[in-house]
């Protein structure tokens, strides 16, 4: 990374721009603010009947209580945080879940030594190699 910070910092200097006015409208961090839940990806998914939801590959199955019942037909959050985690949100709060892989893993069973299922392969052969 730090080979390339003289092209960094060339590209930085050939794109800046100088600000209209010199006034900072950065505001300081509050300390009730989570940045690490302000600057998670989030994605809306419709949740069915059922209490399931799709996304990423995976069937989230949404705990049953009176809360969920509630988000039935509606759409909540599906919090992506980088590490991995996920989070199902209604109107903020949390929602419970376990998850469904529908794409696991399949058993495909034991590698047969031999090809052939018969015993015998010289009685299955046809007539003319048994002529030749």
């Amino acid at each position: 990374m730090t080979s390339l910070r003289p092209i960094w910092l060339t590209i930085t200097a050939v794109l800046a721009k100088v600000p209209r006015h010199d006034f900072d409208v950065h505001r300081a961090v509050e300390h009730d603010e989570d940045l690490g839940l302000i600057f998670t990806v989030r994605e809306k998914r419709k949740v069915s009947k059922s209490l399931t939801i799709q996304y990423d590959k995976m069937l989230y199955l949404i705990e049953d209580s009176e809360l969920s019942r509630r988000a039935i037909g509606k759409y909540i959050d599906v919090y992506h945080y980088p590490d991995g985690r996920k989070e199902l949100r209604l109107n903020g709060t949390l929602l419970p879940y376990s998850t469904y892989d529908r794409l696991s893993e399949i058993d495909q069973g034991a590698i047969v030594d031999n090809k052939r299922p018969w015993p015998n392969p010289g009685v299955y052969q046809s007539g003319a190699e048994q002529a030749g």
